[in-house]
């Protein structure tokens, strides 16, 4: 008792004498300046949070016990992706070389330190957020207690206005950077329309051939800049519709006016939006759908399964289906997986839906199989196929153990020299768009390249989980990223006559870019972290239900970890 007595009279500088240690381990674990400003900032951070832990949980509530387990579980996979992360050598380019002695570094001693720090100090950095968020989820700071009733035309009122405002900023930034972006990408869809190219689904033939309808109109006008400006403001209204939709929704939830303004300001201020607003790219409206699709699933949960007898709200959702299942080619497999789960979880009250998912499910299935094939439109084999092409691109690079049939059959693919010079350790690119690489023979041999594939996974194991973690390493790195596919808003060389101009500056003289060149943005890896903390918070306050609104973004996620 005497013990427990003195612990509790000087418990602050315990803590704090605590802090102080594991900041030391932290600085010499991962091999940090010392600098005594790091070491008394980081300590006193660390005193708050061994205080703040002590104060809030209390081991006999269960809710507590939930926080204690589940976080602990949960700081283990992170800590390790950190401690993961550090063996990784990024310099920040995309089209990285091999480096046989700096890429991947080997694992020591030291690291057991480094993991034990790190889970330390995620352990009470996620521990203080959700207390954080419980506080203000309590005080009821951010939604009112009594939800309005707001009349049908009041809505479309509320909708028109924040629709309107974000629709306007991001004409501006169309001005700035008209007729819009235009990547090869994009280049690659307008010429499928125009003949030049073969119809491929590689680029979701339905996305090149919404594409198409302002590439006709360009070409009718003999200024393709005009088609591509139409297709911007199209995808303007489109995406600023949908954004001013949210808000509207997160007032018929009772969230208080001022943080709608937030998120008014947010949408506008951010420039990463209105880049993707005016880009020609299949993404942008893929990634809209989706998160309107995660909306109506939230939708769902809330009314208990009772929307799913509402014929207009299920009408909406087959539209969605169609939607994200023809702008992307994994989308068939978020909307399949979901429409199973949502089945199972209301089947009680889901008799119309059901039924409706069944045929549009079919419906997409046969378009994209029996209809693609009679129509020769294919989806290339090198897309699915990029992790383990890059695997065997790693093991070719690391001298490996093939077997010499298995490397004549690679040579029909790809040179082999060519394999080992193209491999690039973050990027499949380099390799499937060499001008050796034969696709058509890697279509009509993919089971063969496959079993070429099993054959060199035994031997050389320790290569292809290495060659994995680097190929997805910005997809599961947390503070990575690339502006590779993020914030560019440029146009590529083209022979179509399609360049930029800043019509704000050329009729008004000023300089406005400045805004559209310093848009900043999360890499997916930490997003996808955000993602699983979020599912750790509903299911200690078990709310474990409501992690299906996550789930498009999970399976989209595995997707790509799959075939990235």
């Amino acid at each position: 008792m005497k013990i427990i007595s003195v612990l509790n009279k000087y418990v602050l500088i315990i803590e704090a004498l605590c802090g102080f240690i594991i900041t030391e381990l932290l600085i010499y674990s991962f091999a940090l300046n010392n600098n005594v400003v790091y070491v008394v900032m980081i300590t006193i951070l660390l005193t708050f949070l061994l205080e703040f832990f002590r104060r809030n949980i209390d081991v006999k509530v269960k809710d507590s016990r939930r926080l204690i387990i589940l976080n602990s579980i949960f700081s283990v996979f992170l800590s390790f992706c950190i401690l993961l992360q550090t063996k990784i050598q990024y310099n920040g380019d995309i089209a990285q070389k091999l480096d046989m002695e700096g890429t991947f570094q080997r694992f020591h001693a030291i690291d057991i330190l480094k993991f034990f720090i790190a889970y330390i100090l995620v352990w009470l950095g996620i521990a203080a957020v959700y207390f954080i968020v419980e506080k203000i989820k309590q005080k009821k700071v951010i939604q009112d207690e009594t939800i309005k009733v707001i009349n049908k035309k009041d809505k479309w009122k509320y909708w028109a206005i924040f629709s309107g405002v974000i629709a306007v900023f991001y004409i501006i930034f169309l001005f700035i950077c008209y007729p819009g972006s235009v990547f090869g990408d994009s280049l690659n869809s307008i010429w499928q329309v125009l003949g030049t190219a073969e119809l491929s689904n590689h680029f979701p033939i339905f996305y090149t051939w919404f594409v198409g309808i302002f590439v006709f109109i360009g070409n009718c006008l003999n200024n393709y800049n005009i088609g591509v400006a139409l297709y911007s403001l199209t995808q303007i209204l489109i995406i600023s519709g949908v954004l001013g939709y949210f808000i509207l929704w997160l007032k018929l939830k009772g969230i208080k006016t001022i943080y709608l303004i937030f998120t008014l300001f947010y949408f506008i201020g951010n420039s990463v939006f209105a880049t993707y607003a005016i880009c020609m790219w299949k993404d942008p409206l893929f990634c809209l759908f989706l998160f309107l699709f995660m909306l109506k699933l939230y939708d769902i949960i809330e009314s208990k399964g009772k929307k799913l007898d509402d014929p207009f709200f299920v009408t909406s959702i087959i539209l969605l289906n169609f939607l994200v299942a023809f702008l992307r080619n994994n989308g068939i497999f978020i909307i399949i997986l979901i429409g199973i789960i949502i089945t199972i979880c209301y089947r009680k009250s889901s008799k119309i839906f059901l039924a409706t998912n069944i045929i549009s499910l079919i419906v997409i299935i046969l378009i994209q199989g029996p209809l693609y094939n009679v129509l020769n439109i294919k989806t290339p084999s090198e897309e699915s196929l990029g992790i383990p092409i890059q695997q065997v691109a790693y093991t070719l690079s690391v001298d490996g153990e093939i077997k010499e049939e298995d490397k004549e059959f690679l040579n029909h693919i790809l040179p082999i020299e060519d394999w080992k010079d193209s491999y690039e350790i973050f990027l499949v690119d380099s390799i499937k768009w060499n001008e050796n690489f034969d696709a058509d023979f890697l279509a009509q041999n993919k089971l063969d390249f496959i079993k070429v594939w099993l054959n060199g996974l035994g031997n050389n194991f320790p290569q292809y989980i290495k060659a994995y973690l680097l190929q997805t390493y910005g997809f599961w790195s947390i503070g990575t990223k690339n502006d590779y596919g993020f914030v560019n808003n440029g146009i590529v060389d083209n022979t179509l006559g399609i360049h930029k101009v800043d019509l704000i500056e050329r009729f008004t003289g000023l300089n406005l870019k400045n805004w559209t060149n310093n848009a900043d943005f999360l890499g997916s890896g930490t997003l996808i972290w955000i993602l699983f903390l979020s599912g750790l918070f509903l299911f200690i306050q078990r709310r474990g239900k409501y992690t299906i609104v996550l789930l498009p973004c999970l399976l989209l996620w595995l997707s790509i970890m799959i075939a990235t």
